[in-house]
């Protein structure tokens, strides 16, 4: 299985941690799990997942080997359903929150040593507060909202009195996941039965360490990200047979097939004005037959959008229209359509303009922002003169 992606770098804020440490003795070699509960009501004690200060984070991952070669790993995804114990490398000597003396109880530094446990290797998540975990992911593994064994679930604020939290998914029973985890100044370690409907406060998705889900030749879900100039678009891809991956798009509107792409990859770009399409992915074998289809439909917005518009009349009887981008970098266009005629009538190429309307006509404005020659979004406004 493969869900390839470029790693990109992101700048982050330093981060202040909260909470004071405090010591955790554990009397003998294993530490019994907790009774799994269905939905636990959890305090913001229990949900807090503490993190290492941003200014001494390398210094303690440094400190961590890539990988544990003495430990024999299956290919096969075992759950962990009790307690790690003391002498398990993972969770204590190579756990960089443990060597902090951020250690467990602590969501965080379970879930850093849990992703350790089933990669094999020094998993590249975040060393802060539980509440960064998702953001700190923005390029790396690739997430979602729906959940998979294996992955890291995190939530944000107001989770855990504002610093977050993370947990190891299991197992999934159709809409029944089982959770491990650990929380700062509560369970040293328990598992939970959650609704996967129902995540509560805060949840922000899933980060997917790999895939275990031991499917073979077949495509999995999609994946997409929005960027200021396209839409990316995945799928996971288990075939182990030899295949290319040819990408189409289908314009609703014109009626028109674009093919986008062919090759290895299991991911590409849609770059094309906002409106209505179809994205296709076919696998093909070496004499180029169609084994495999999947397709999805799509907008192809992107992360520029319009965050307002205004439509205000004025003293003097005209009206002031504008709309304002999240990209300071977008050229606008304001359309006008007359309900009366039945008619598109006037166009004005800037940001804001002013017009004097007809008296008891109704009119349509349309607002269009454009950057790399398309119409990246556009928001409609009815008003009567």
């Amino acid at each position: 299985m493969k869900l390839n992606k470029k790693v990109r770098k992101f700048a982050y804020a330093s981060t202040v941690v909260v909470g004071a440490l405090t010591p955790y003795l554990i009397s003998g070699g294993i530490v019994k799990a907790e009774t799994p509960q269905d939905n636990p009501v959890e305090t913001s004690e229990e949900r807090t997942g503490n993190g290492i200060p941003e200014d001494l984070q390398e210094t303690y991952l440094a400190q961590i080997p890539d990988t544990l070669p003495a430990v024999a790993r299956s290919s096969i995804f075992n759950p962990r359903l009790s307690a790690p114990t003391t002498n398990d490398a993972y969770y204590f000597s190579y756990n960089p929150f443990y060597l902090f003396g951020y250690g467990m109880p602590n969501c965080t530094a379970y879930a850093w040593g849990r992703a350790y446990e089933i990669l094999g290797s020094k998993p590249d998540l975040s060393l802060g507060n539980a509440n960064q975990w998702w953001g700190y992911n923005a390029g790396k593994y690739a997430s979602g909202k729906t959940p998979r064994v294996g992955s890291v679930v995190c939530w944000g604020s107001p989770a855990g009195g504002g610093y977050g939290h993370v947990a190891v998914v299991e197992e999934v029973n159709g809409d029944t996941l089982t959770i491990s985890e650990s929380s700062w100044g509560g369970s040293f370690f328990r598992t939970s039965k959650i609704n996967k409907n129902n995540m509560g406060a805060g949840f922000q998705g899933y980060i997917y360490l790999g895939d275990f889900s031991n499917k073979t030749n077949t495509l999995g879900d999609w994946v997409t990200e929005k960027t200021w100039s396209t839409l990316n678009i995945g799928i996971w891809d288990y075939y182990t047979t030899a295949h290319t991956l040819r990408w189409q798009y289908y314009d609703l509107d014109k009626k028109e097939w674009h093919e986008l792409q062919r090759g290895a990859s299991n991911w590409t770009s849609l770059a094309v004005p906002k409106g209505n399409y179809w994205v296709k992915v076919d696998v093909l074998d070496q004499n180029n037959n169609v084994i495999e289809s999947k397709t999805m439909g799509t907008d192809g917005a992107t992360k520029s959008v319009i965050d307002a518009v205004n439509v205000t009349r004025e003293l003097n009887g005209d009206y002031l229209l504008g709309a304002i981008s999240n990209n300071p970098y977008m050229s606008y266009v304001a359309k006008l359509y007359n309900y009366q005629t039945g008619q598109w009538f006037t166009q004005f190429n800037s940001q804001w303009a002013r017009f004097r309307a007809q008296k008891g006509v109704k009119y349509r404005v349309q607002f269009e922002i454009y950057g790399w020659n398309r119409c990246l979004d556009f928001k409609g406004y009815d008003f009567i003169g």
